[in-house]
């Protein structure tokens, strides 16, 4: 026997409909770093993926700068790594990529962090103590500064390492360029390392050009 039915109600007890909007979901691979003009004399692999996801955690760099655990979240809702790109002059010379989605309100905090005055000091600490605990390598690696200097336009921040690589009883000085950019739900860092000298500023607005043109759309 089928259910009663009430009388439809009325004006005043009309039932409310919860709508979400259909909107588009984002993926982090259409923001890591591709094939171009700007990658004119590298040649492209496929990312490791042991490369380059861990380079968006900033978990100890927060710690280093003091900011509270609680206040600090590193939930993706998903990430992707760009392919490697590897100069075909010097090997040590390449560029790699990482990108994440994740809430408006992440990309704010992180921004803070980025912004904070002693950011290039804690990530160059950080970096050092995973060098130093990797010992599988056979190569030292010893951090010799660690700077914040103007990132190029369209960029949040530009963080620069410089050090140097001893193996087999010679050191290679290497620079380490890592550009980030944080805007409504994606953050993407852009590694570029280059040998005993920092690239060239116009190739790094290139990649800026590259990488803020596909934040747009989102």
């Amino acid at each position: 026997m089928p259910a009663a039915t009430s009388a439809p109600p009325g004006p005043s007890q009309a039932p409310v409909v919860s709508r979400t909007p259909a909107e588009p979901t984002l993926r982090a691979e259409d923001y890591v770093l591709t094939e171009g003009a700007i990658t004119a004399g590298f040649t492209a692999s496929p990312a490791d993926p042991q490369s380059n996801s861990d380079d968006l955690t900033m978990v100890q760099v927060a710690q280093c700068l003091g900011v509270p655990a609680e206040q600090f979240s590193d939930e993706r809702l998903d990430t992707a790594d760009g392919p490697d790109f590897t100069s075909d002059v010097d090997e040590f010379v390449t560029m790699s990529s990482s990108a994440q989605i994740v809430t408006e309100e992440k990309v704010a905090a992180d921004l803070e962090i980025l912004n904070n005055p002693r950011f290039a000091e804690c990530f160059g600490q950080t970096m050092q103590a995973e060098f130093d605990a990797d010992t599988g390598s056979g190569a030292t690696v010893e951090i010799v500064a660690a700077e914040s200097p103007a990132p190029p336009a369209g960029a949040s921040g530009l963080l620069r390492i410089s050090m140097g690589v001893t193996a087999g009883g010679e050191t290679v000085g290497l620079v380490l360029d890592n550009v980030f950019f944080f805007e409504g739900q994606v953050e993407v860092v852009v590694n570029y390392a280059n040998v005993d000298n920092t690239p060239p500023q116009v190739h790094l607005q290139r990649i800026a050009d590259q990488i803020s043109g596909k934040l747009q759309i989102q």
